[in-house]
C-alpha cells in the first residue's frame, strides 16, 4: 500500500473513533454520503456533529505516482431549525456554543496530527469555516473543512 493510502487510512481509522473533548451532550456520527447524512439525523435532537469521510486530492503531470497529495475532510456542527420557536437570543446562543464545539473539535484534530501515533506523517494544513442554513432537511450551523497532508 503506498505511503499515501496509508495515510488516508490512519486518518479514517482516527475520525470514524472521534469524539468532541469536553463534551459528552454531542453526538458525532461518521457518514459518507449525504443520503447518509440525512439518515443519521433524521431523529435527532441537540447538536450533531458529522464527519465526512475523508477524500484525497493528487495531481502527478507526468502520469507517475504522486508523493504528494491533499486530504479533506468536511465536520459538520449541526442543530435542528427552531421553526417557529426561533427567536434571535435563542439563535445566537445555539451559534455561540457550536462555536465552541468548532474551537475543541479544531483544537483536538490540529493537536493530535503528526504528535500521535495514529496520525504520524499528517499534518493539519489548513481550514475553512461556512455557516450553513437548510442543509441536511431542516438543519443549521457550520461546516467546516479541514485540509491535511
Amino acid at each position: 500500500m503506498s505511503h499515501l493510502l496509508r495515510k488516508l487510512r490512519a486518518l479514517n481509522s482516527y475520525l470514524r473513533r472521534f469524539t468532541v473533548p469536553g463534551r459528552d451532550d454531542v453526538k458525532v456520527s461518521y457518514v459518507t454520503a449525504y443520503a447518509d447524512a440525512t439518515s443519521r439525523l433524521n431523529n435527532e435532537t441537540g447538536v450533531q456533529v458529522l464527519i465526512a469521510r475523508p477524500e484525497m486530492h493528487s495531481q502527478s503531470p507526468d502520469g507517475e505516482a504522486a508523493a504528494y497529495a491533499q486530504i479533506e475532510s468536511a465536520v459538520f456542527i449541526l442543530m435542528k431549525d427552531f421553526g417557529s420557536a426561533r427567536t434571535d437570543a435563542l439563535e445566537l446562543e445555539a451559534y455561540d456554543d457550536m462555536e465552541d464545539i468548532a474551537d475543541a473539535v479544531l483544537a483536538e484534530i490540529y493537536g493530535r496530527a503528526g504528535s500521535c501515533s495514529q496520525l504520524a506523517g499528517i499534518r493539519c494544513t489548513g481550514f475553512e469555516i461556512v455557516p450553513v442554513t437548510s442543509t441536511f432537511g431542516s438543519w443549521f450551523g457550520y461546516s467546516i473543512v479541514i485540509t491535511f497532508e
